[in-house]
């Protein structure tokens, strides 16, 4: 229909009049097929409608033959109805007669169990409290089984029986009986407790700490035994102190067996608490221990304190401390009261420790149990962990214990003494110093440049450092390893300065102006001095870089875990250990100062005497004459072998080989000097490389003898073995040159 409404126009348009020509009959064709397919289909539609006809009669049949069987169907769905109600009914039935036997049950059963609880509390019905039936013999452990079983069901069953039980059996509901007997079992429970406890009866005392939670009492149990726990260990730490203590060391030795003894009870009581209490109770009684503990502690602080005037030493201390240098002897500390100040020093660092390892201790027990009440919830921390004061939310201990203050005085009160202890100790070291007294130095060290060539024999033994190092150290050290003991952060930084400072001041510095000190050859005293002073700061050296990795170790093997604290320990271990930088500075400048005023001049002796009668300009017999005498390589042996052997008779491994690389880097200087003022030809050229290979060998080996390293030496003749390269080819082209030049 679409090509009929094309619009035409002009009539004139011949194409446009084929195409809807066209058109016109593709659409005929289409109608044209379409009545075809419906004429063949109207056949097929009279029969399927004939088919229709042809089942109408038998689906009447059919349905008058179904309409009982439907009546009877809808019959049998509402007696289905019905059924399913009534059993629906029946079950709800069945159920409460169910849960009414289990009532039932329970009831007979709380009859019997309270039948059971009269006849094992016979005399606490009589209407008496607790202080009346307290002669009354009882069954407490059926009693507080009883009890315990229906306090852990809870009131329900009680409750519900009360109106048929108390009209039978008793006057009074079951559940008001049962709080009854309860509150006089937890009263005769806690008189036993308290007699086992005077008595020491520990069969007692643990029958009554597993009676306490079977009466709903964990609490009263936990405070009891925490109680009887901390008296029990102030009995025991005083008992074993007794006699045969030194007043030296009284209260260290007090308050360490407080802690054994406290330690020992914590460690005992972890499996009776976790059998009858279960895990985390233990932290109630370890909060409580700790508390009683740190108190007698403090108390035993207080007694050192008097009874070693540590107040009044401290103002003795701070006194020398402020006069100055030139006061007059008669006010400054006896010999006897130094001693005092360091016998309480030993016996503060003492008490400091055992209180630090105690805290340790009792952190690493109750934070576990305080980890096990957290997952509880909130409200079993909070009822377990109530304390008086702040405490930590990690362990539940105390936070301001009367201890912990006393911790602090006793901390302030050691680095005083420290510090005297320290200054005092290392001035007097100093003074004592054998530096004039060494074995081995009786001849100068070092002779001048000009007798090198004298002999002298070697002493059986050279003591290479004095005694000030030694003692310096000692008494540096020991008080590092006082101040890492204490395990107190403050206490480790303030000794870490002090040493440092000490070090530095009464150590470094006069050693360094010893080592240098004007050189003169003449002054055997001057010399030995300003050698040792060297040897001394080496050996200083050495000995701080040994000292800081097992201070490191105990601080990570003995301290808490704490971060803080830890860390700034490390930080003043660390400054101690770096110090050494600034002793060895010292120990260059000293080497350095020897090298410049002693060991080149001798060098440079040695080379102008074993240059004497030289030459590089040689023939063919002389460069024969040359190789077979050697006379230089000789001659610059013996003097360098010479002052080797004086170098490491005097001087430590480090110094000497220091020592050996700066004269070889003179040698090679003054050499390179010479050489650019000396005349070649070849042959002299190739003996000068002779000399100076050999020379570099036995420089080298006297030096990696001392300790240098293998390249310390040979990179410093390297330019005398290029000139020697270069002078040879040179020299070697001049000399063939020469024939050509003097030709006519």
């Amino acid at each position: 229909m679409l090509a009929l409404d094309l619009p035409l126009p002009s009539e004139l348009d011949a194409p446009d009049i084929e195409l809807a020509l066209l058109l016109l009959e593709q659409e005929e064709a289409r109608v044209d097929a379409e009545i075809a397919d419906a004429i063949d289909a109207v056949a097929a539609v009279d029969d399927a409608h004939a088919a229709l006809a042809a089942l109408a009669a038998p689906l009447a049949s059919v349905q008058a033959r179904l309409a009982p069987a439907q009546t009877a169907i809808d019959a049998a769905a509402a007696s289905a109805g019905a059924i399913s109600a009534r059993v629906r009914f029946l079950d709800r039935e069945v159920a409460a007669v169910a849960q009414a036997r289990g009532l039932v049950r329970d009831t007979q059963r709380l009859q019997r169990r309270l039948a059971a609880l009269r006849a094992a509390t016979r005399g606490l019905h009589d209407g008496g409290d607790a202080d009346a039936a307290a002669d009354v013999d009882i069954d407490i452990d059926a009693a507080a089984a009883i009890v315990h079983e229906y306090t852990a069901a809870g009131p329900a069953v009680p409750a519900l029986a009360s109106p048929f039980v108390r009209f039978v059996a008793a006057p009074e509901p079951p559940a008001a009986e049962i709080r009854r007997v309860a509150a006089a079992l937890v009263g005769r429970v806690a008189r036993m407790f308290d007699a086992a406890a005077a008595s020491g009866c520990t069969r007692d005392i643990g029958r009554c700490l597993r009676l306490f939670p079977l009466l709903g009492e964990d609490l009263r149990g936990l405070d009891a035994y925490a109680r009887f726990l901390a008296a029990a260990v102030a009995d025991r730490a005083r008992v074993d102190i007794g006699a045969g203590v030194s007043p030296a060391n009284a209260y260290a030795l007090r308050l360490t067996r407080l802690f054994e003894v406290a330690a020992a009870a914590v460690d005992a009581t972890f499996p009776l608490v976790e059998a009858h209490y279960g895990r985390g109770r233990m932290a109630r009684i370890i909060q409580h221990v700790h508390a009683d503990v740190a108190r007698r502690a403090a108390d035993i602080v207080d007694q050192f304190a008097d009874e070693r005037h540590v107040t009044r030493r401290r103002a003795q201390v701070l006194r020398e401390e402020r006069q100055p240098a030139a006061s007059p002897p008669a006010a400054a500390l006896a010999d006897h009261d130094v001693a005092d100040i360091a016998a309480t020093l030993a016996e503060l660092a003492l008490l400091l420790r055992q209180v630090a390892a105690f805290t340790r201790f009792a952190e690493s027990r109750a934070a576990p149990e305080v980890l096990a009440l957290a997952a509880e919830g909130d409200a079993a921390r909070e009822r377990l962990l109530a304390a008086d004061g702040p405490c930590d939310p990690a362990t539940g201990l105390a936070a301001d214990s009367p201890l912990a203050a006393r911790v602090a005085w006793l901390a302030d009160a050691y680095g005083a003494f420290e510090a005297f202890f320290v200054a005092r100790s290392v001035a007097r070291a100093m003074a004592l110093d054998d530096a004039d007294a060494l074995a081995g130095w009786a001849a100068v060290a070092l002779p001048s440049a000009g007798d090198d060539d004298a002999e002298d024999a070697d002493p059986a033994f050279v003591a290479l450092t004095s005694s000030c190092v030694d003692d310096v150290f000692f008494v540096v050290r020991t008080a590092l390893d006082r101040a890492v003991a204490t395990q107190q952060p403050g206490a480790v930084d303030a000794v870490g300065r002090l040493a440092t400072a000490t070090l530095g001041s009464a150590l470094v510095a006069p050693l360094e102006a010893r080592a240098l000190a004007p050189w003169s050859p003449g002054d055997a005293a001057r010399q030995r001095r300003a050698l040792v002073a060297l040897n001394n700061l080496d050996l200083a050296a050495a000995y701080l870089a040994r000292t800081a990795a097992p201070l490191r170790e105990r601080v990570a093997a003995e301290w808490p875990a704490d971060a803080a604290a830890t860390a700034t320990a490390a930080a003043a271990v660390d400054a101690v250990a770096a110090f050494a930088s600034r002793i060895a500075h010292a120990c260059q400048r000293g080497r350095d100062h020897v090298a410049l005023h002693a060991v080149k001049p001798r060098v440079r002796a040695a080379l102008q005497h074993a240059y004497r009668d030289i030459k590089y300009v040689l023939s063919d017999e002389e460069f024969n004459d040359a190789q077979a005498d050697n006379l230089f390589q000789k001659r610059f042996g013996r003097r360098l072998a010479r002052l080797a052997r004086r170098l490491r008779r005097h001087l430590a491994p480090a110094n000497c080989a220091a020592l050996l690389v700066a004269a070889a880097a003179a040698l090679a200087a003054d050499w390179e000097r010479a050489i650019r003022q000396s005349k070649f030809n070849m042959l002299g050229a190739l003996m000068f490389d002779a000399d100076v290979r050999h020379v570099m060998r036995l420089v080298d080996a006297e030096a990696v003898a001392a300790g240098a390293s293998a390249a310390a030496v040979r990179p410093l003749f390297a330019r005398l073995l290029r000139m020697a390269d270069v002078l040879a080819v040179e020299a070697a082209a001049v000399d063939d040159a020469a024939p050509a030049s003097d030709d006519p």
